[in-house]
This record gives structure tokens, sequence and C-alpha cells, in this order.
């Protein structure tokens, strides 16, 4: 079963954040690394058709499984 994981890109200008599909936290990590690695000669990393990120800017991910929206009271 596949789980939800938020991967914070922490950038030089800022973060943003995207929710990914994956079965482990191992998994959802190498899918990452390996959008990075899959076009070397491309400067950009292109996430979703919507959601593209210049690969220079990023300076870390980080991945932690998502909890949802927290409930309102």
């Amino acid at each position: 079963m596949k789980k939800k994981y938020e991967v914070t890109f922490k950038m030089i200008n800022g973060e943003i954040g995207h929710l990914i599909e994956a079965k482990s936290l191992d998994r959802a990590r190498k899918s990452i690394q390996d959008k990075f690695e899959q076009d070397l000669d491309s400067p950009v990393l292109a996430l979703e058709d919507d959601l593209v990120l210049v690969k220079a800017n990023v300076q870390y991910f980080m991945l932690k499984e998502y909890e949802g929206y927290p409930e309102e009271d």
C-alpha cells in the first residue's frame, strides 16, 4: 500500500512543499534523488506539469510521512 510523503525543498530563496506517494520512506527518497539524476544536463527539476524547480536553487530536501491537515475544533 502506498503512503503519502511530504517533501520540502529548502532553496536559496525559500522553501516549497510537495506531496508524493511511495511504498516507503526510502523509496520516496530514492524517487526524488532519481529525478535529480535523470537528466544531469537539464537545469530544471520537473516534479509535476505545473511544478518545476531550478536545480541550482535547491540546497537540500527533507521527507516525512504526511499526516494530513490538522482538524479544526
